[in-house]
């Protein structure tokens, strides 16, 4: 099992038969089942992650419904397959492929060839691994383009110091010649020192060190020498890695900013927010991103744009023989020069506050964005999470439990440190009359570490949702708040059955 995919088949653990899911421009779930009879669980699932925030919507949208859909494939059946495509296209059976997928819209394994001739070799590589043939779509695509200028282009800023997250830099040979243009991904601490992290396409050698340099206008201005680009690993006759990451080490007297993104004026400005100029990284992805997410890139070109996810953990094979595995595709405007821009949502957790996504790659064959996610960013430099977040204190997430007191439900929470105030949601729902809420609805700010309700119970059931032949169920999580924002993630979400 992949990292990326755990949620997925966390999922399939919950509801056997699960086949994926995306949600679409309205805010709908779409959810496959093998089995109609498991729909109700698919449903309060998904229910239940975007409510809590394990899936994550941008602030101030709720998911609107969860539509459950006949799937025939299973996401360990395809993930099953998918690998047996993976390993033969990595011995050079296929060498027409481009992409592969495990893809959620469609609930198939999506192989995507160069040219359409190639489909009769991709359909007969399908046949002899015993894969059923309804189970793999075969696409024609051209290869992705790196998303680097050929000279120095237009840029966000002339100059931003300290240094930061989205701003325009220029590749450089160690003679000094300029090679491309690109943008800055995000800083780092690494152990006493700092980095920048861009593509690792933004330098002379791909998955290796070399003597590059990367400078922020004017082109005289160092800010950083390549130090990490790690030479990947083999998977069959290819060679392997999971990002298209380098890290970059300024020079003595090149101040960094740790956890901040240049924040533009509007989509496509590239200059300053004069109100509020950067974004503060608060938190990073956790191997949870969907088809269907609305996230944003900031790049020296483009400046800032808004798009969705359109596929999760793809693997992109190039014509000498290396694959970038399990990337993310976005429907993201990108032009040269955006190469190594952050990728991010905003999170809630205060005003400017974002999650950190991934850095910017390549355009793909239809025009889609594709890019590393943090997680496989993190893993080829041996980063954690919390050296690339902004210093703000946020609370820590809060452990919730339950009781009865007569006949009523009561929580209750231990302190947590730096919290002001808690913000409690409730989800109910009645079987026999159909009534409930609508999702997970604010119940309000709490300042003590309890609060009530007036919902008759008669079981405590913690962590466990009651069965659906019993009379309903009435659920609760909390997050904890402070001047810097909010805890992250919520408390775990805890069940009591309705009384009769």
């Amino acid at each position: 099992m992949r990292p990326a995919e755990a949620m997925l088949f966390a999922m399939e653990q919950e509801t056997p038969g699960f086949g994926g899911f995306y949600l679409d421009q309205d805010g709908t779930a779409h959810v496959f089942v093998k089995d109609a009879a498991r729909g109700g669980t698919a449903q309060f699932g998904m229910q239940r992650r975007f409510s809590s925030g394990e899936l994550p919507l941008p602030a101030g949208q709720r998911l609107q419904r969860v539509n459950v859909r006949a799937g025939q494939f299973s996401i360990s059946e395809l993930a099953a397959w998918r690998d047996l495509l993976f390993d033969a296209i990595s011995n050079n059976e296929l060498p027409s492929a481009v992409k592969l997928d495990l893809n959620e819209q469609t609930n198939r394994v999506k192989l995507v060839v160069e040219s359409g001739v190639f489909r009769a070799d991709a359909n007969k590589l399908i046949g002899r691994l015993a894969i059923p043939s309804g189970a793999v779509t075969v696409e024609v695509g051209t290869r992705p383009t790196d998303a680097r200028s050929l000279a120095n282009a237009r840029q966000v800023l002339d100059q931003w110091r300290p240094m930061l997250g989205g701003v325009g830099i220029s590749w450089h040979l160690a003679n000094g010649t300029v090679r491309a243009g690109c943008t800055s991904g995000f800083t780092m601490r690494k152990g006493s020192g700092f980095r920048i992290v861009t593509a690792s396409h933004c330098s002379s050698s791909e998955w290796s060190v070399d003597a590059s340099l990367i400078k922020n206008s004017p082109q005289t201005n160092l800010v950083g020498t390549e130090s990490e680009d790690p030479s990947g690993y083999s998977c069959g006759l290819r060679t392997c890695r999971g990002s298209d990451a380098a890290a970059f080490t300024p020079p003595s007297g090149v101040a960094l900013d740790v956890g901040y993104i240049a924040r533009m004026r509007g989509f496509g400005q590239l200059y300053e927010d004069s109100t509020a100029s950067y974004w503060i990284v608060s938190d990073v992805e956790t191997n949870n991103m969907y088809v269907g997410q609305v996230v944003y890139r900031q790049g020296a070109t483009t400046g800032l744009v808004q798009g969705n996810i359109s596929d999760t953990c793809d693997d992109y094979f190039n014509s000498w023989n290396r694959t970038r595995t399990c990337q993310t595709d976005a429907i993201l405007l990108t032009n040269q020069g955006d190469s190594g821009g952050p990728i991010f949502w905003v999170n809630g957790q205060g005003a400017n506050y974002v999650t950190l996504a991934g850095i910017a790659s390549a355009v793909g064959g239809s025009g889609n964005l594709i890019f590393s996610a943090y997680q496989r960013v993190a893993t080829d430099l041996g980063i954690a999470s919390f050296d690339v977040k902004h210093s703000s204190t946020f609370p820590a997430q809060p452990v919730l439990s339950g009781s009865i007191v007569n006949g009523y439900p009561q929580i209750s929470w231990p302190s947590v440190a730096t919290a002001t105030a808690y913000h409690l949601y409730r989800q109910w729902y009645r079987y026999g009359t159909e009534q409930g809420s609508n999702g997970y609805e604010y119940m309000g700010t709490v300042t003590s570490s309890w609060a009530g309700d007036a919902l008759p119970v008669d079981a405590y059931t913690g962590t466990s949702f009651p069965n659906f032949s019993t009379p309903g169920y009435v659920s609760y999580y909390l997050f904890a708040t402070n001047s810097s924002g909010r805890s992250s993630p919520a408390s775990e979400i805890k069940h009591f059955r309705l009384a009769p």
